[in-house]
């Protein structure tokens, strides 16, 4: 039986085919090498990279393709997180139309009340025509007085029961905006570590950037990377270097309770510290390098003691013409320096008046 050759629709093109299966066949094969569960979610970070659109997404993964050679699922799932813009959850659509059904009920409480005011200002007008007329009648004073009474009675009733659907409204509108909030961090917070994510890094960069400067105070962005990481997942495997990672963060948010915290890569993190004094800024650098390079982590699982940590910081303090680019840059030249002076170390920039 002869079947029917396969044909490509009008809107993609054989080149394009051509071109997209290939990718996905290099993906797939990213899939096999590290063994990463071949889901739709995690085949797609793979599709990303080797197609190459995405540059901050490609700098992490080649790190861990050529550098740390080592992907596994945790890892993967978090730069999914970070750099491929993520449908809103669930939670999240559903408190935004609750949200939206809170406010066109007090819309409707709104008319509601526009109405029963429009009623009772009708009544006074029809009043103050008899009642500035020639001679009106007792009969005709009294039905004014009754019909103002009606109406304001209406007007008061309506009142009543808006204030009681606003003080309700009121109180869901509050429940509705601290779930909203808390949907909105969940999709800022790194699951690995609990800190903020890339797309967190990428916002408090944003925003120290664009904020106007507070009186004296400086702004220091501190870049934090673990020496050697490659060598523990080696050792130790994938699980082990999640359990570094998580310790790392561990160290860091005890070491700066005052500052902004993101894993921006995979064994890459980054401070956002604000300070009166220039020392400050190499005061928190020191402490964290001398916490975690004195500590030796064992692991749980296996009981397995790794030998000892170190990390490298490089420190950059805001310029007032600093873009976010720029600011990054020049803190990671300086990690980079910090790394290549032996690492465990730290390089901090000096202020320019």
């Amino acid at each position: 039986m002869n079947l029917p050759s396969p044909t490509v629709p009008d809107s993609f093109s054989t080149s394009e085919f051509d071109e997209a299966f290939a990718i996905a066949k290099q993906a797939l094969g990213f899939v096999g090498r590290f063994q990463t569960p071949p889901t739709p979610e995690i085949f797609e970070l793979w599709y990303r990279y080797v197609e190459g659109k995405n540059e901050p997404l490609n700098e992490r993964m080649a790190f861990l393709v050529n550098e740390a050679q080592s992907a596994n699922r945790n890892q993967i799932e978090s730069l999914r997180s970070q750099f491929l813009v993520a449908p809103p959850s669930e939670s999240h659509s559903r408190t935004a139309d609750d949200l939206i059904a809170s406010m066109a009920g007090i819309e409707s409480l709104i008319r509601s009340q526009k109405a029963a005011g429009s009623e009772f200002d009708a009544s006074l007008n029809s009043a103050n025509d008899v009642l500035g007329g020639e001679a009106p009648s007792a009969e005709e004073i009294k039905g004014c007085v009754q019909d103002v009474l009606a109406s304001n009675s209406r007007m008061q009733l309506q009142l009543e029961a808006m204030k009681q659907r606003l003080d309700e409204s009121q109180g869901q509108i509050h429940r509705l905006r601290l779930n909203l909030n808390q949907s909105q961090r969940l999709l800022m917070t790194d699951p690995l570590t609990g800190i903020g994510n890339r797309r967190f890094f990428d916002s408090a960069i944003s925003q120290a950037v664009n904020r106007s400067p507070r009186g004296d105070k400086l702004m220091f962005l501190l870049l934090v990377d673990l020496d050697n990481f490659k060598s523990v997942n080696d050792t130790y495997g994938h699980d082990s270097g999640d359990t570094v990672i998580q310790f790392v963060a561990s160290e860091l948010k005890n070491a700066s309770t005052d500052a902004a915290l993101a894993r921006y890569g995979g064994d890459e993190f980054a401070i956002f510290l604000e300070v009166s004094e220039q020392t400050e800024g190499k005061d928190l650098a020191d402490r964290i390098v001398a916490a975690i390079n004195q500590k030796k982590l064992k692991l749980t699982k296996t009981g397995a003691v790794v030998g000892q940590l170190s990390v490298s910081v490089g420190a950059a303090v805001l310029r007032p013409d600093d873009t976010s680019a720029s600011w990054f840059e020049r803190a990671d030249k300086l990690l980079y320096s910090a790394k290549t002076s032996g690492r465990n170390t730290v390089m901090v920039e000096r202020k320019i008046d």
